[in-house]
């Protein structure tokens, strides 16, 4: 898994995601990721889960993150910023398009 990614995220409709965070398990979080992901507002999924709005903001900063580091690829600042949050560099690479094995 990729942080709050689903390692095949891609292959589900937002329709599906949304039926998936409806039912609690084991990837439920992981959805939800997705869901912010594609513009999904906490307000919404909280109405379908009604998991705290606390969370639910803490869990969007982490997607927050995750767009920054995708639209500033190579930026050593928010690398230093990203590896004091918790991100692994694996999570780093994936974003910055050098997830190659």
């Amino acid at each position: 898994m990729h942080h709050l990614g689903l390692p095949n995220g891609d292959d589900f409709t937002l329709e599906e995601i949304i039926d998936k965070i409806k039912q609690a398990g084991d990837e439920r979080l992981f959805f939800i990721g997705e869901a912010l992901r594609r513009g999904q507002s906490t307000k919404d999924i909280h109405d379908i889960t009604k998991i705290d709005m606390f969370f639910l903001e803490k869990m969007q900063n982490i997607i927050d993150i995750e767009h920054e580091l995708k639209d500033n690829v190579g930026n050593v600042d928010l690398l230093e910023y990203v590896k004091k949050y918790g991100f692994s560099d694996k999570v780093i690479a994936h974003r910055w398009g050098n997830d190659r094995r």
